[in-house]
């Protein structure tokens, strides 16, 4: 906790400052600030100039007050710029921030072109077990990045329980393309054992499709290692 001086100068410089000053003066209320400050970082969070909203959701993570994150990170977590998009949603993962608003604004990351922020809103739901939007969920299975499709995959696991994830793993296991349909028809085994004879029989093991000019290890199909086969 700071010294009065200092969340007075900060509480000023915060109205009246410039770009920078504004954006360090909300960084040092979340460093020195008490409880109450965090809602006056809640007044702050539409400020014009990103750096400072950036600042803003990374000072109301710091203060720890769940009521105030929930009042400003949602929104922040669907602003235009990717860095005040990351800080937002890292704030809401560590103050654990559940609720609605919050669970939609983690679903809609899900989409994000930025990896960091598909990453953030993986663990974010992943905190809070729930799937945020299935079928956006399980389109990153297909993720070119294993740090994304990798996370993407533990919390379907987790939830292959909810109907509308099932459906849509099972959707994609059928009709997905290319990782993707691989990759849902691994969630598969022990899930749905008569599930989709088109693909598998029963109590047999599902076997992705053939890719590029490798069989799965396990798969039905492999091509047999006879003698002298590496």
């Amino acid at each position: 906790m700071g010294s009065e001086q200092q969340i007075a100068f900060f509480l000023r410089e915060l109205k009246d400052g410039d770009t920078w000053r504004r954006a360090a003066a909300a960084k040092g209320l979340g460093r020195a600030g008490r409880d109450e400050h965090a809602w006056v970082l809640v007044t702050a969070a539409d400020d014009r100039a990103p750096e400072v909203r950036e600042a803003v959701a990374a000072g109301l993570g710091r203060l720890g007050v769940a009521e105030a994150g929930r009042a400003a990170l949602p929104a922040l977590m669907g602003d235009e710029d990717p860095w005040v998009r990351r800080r937002a949603s890292r704030a809401a993962i560590r103050l654990g921030l559940d609720g609605p608003a919050t669970v939609d604004a983690y679903a809609r990351l899900l989409r994000d072109p930025d990896r960091h922020l598909r990453i953030n809103a993986l663990d974010g739901l992943g905190a809070l077990g729930l799937p945020g939007h299935a079928p956006a969920l399980v389109a990153l299975l297909g993720d070119e990045d294993p740090a994304v499709w990798g996370r993407a995959r533990v919390l379907l696991y987790r939830l292959l329980d909810d109907p509308a994830v099932s459906a849509e793993v099972l959707r994609t296991a059928e009709q997905g393309a290319d990782a993707a349909r691989v990759r849902a028809l691994e969630l598969l085994p022990g899930k749905w054992p008569s599930a989709s004879t088109t693909h598998w029989s029963r109590g047999s093991t599902p076997c992705p499709p053939r890719c590029g000019s490798r069989w799965p290890p396990g798969c039905s199909t492999s091509r047999p290692r006879g003698r002298g086969t590496p």
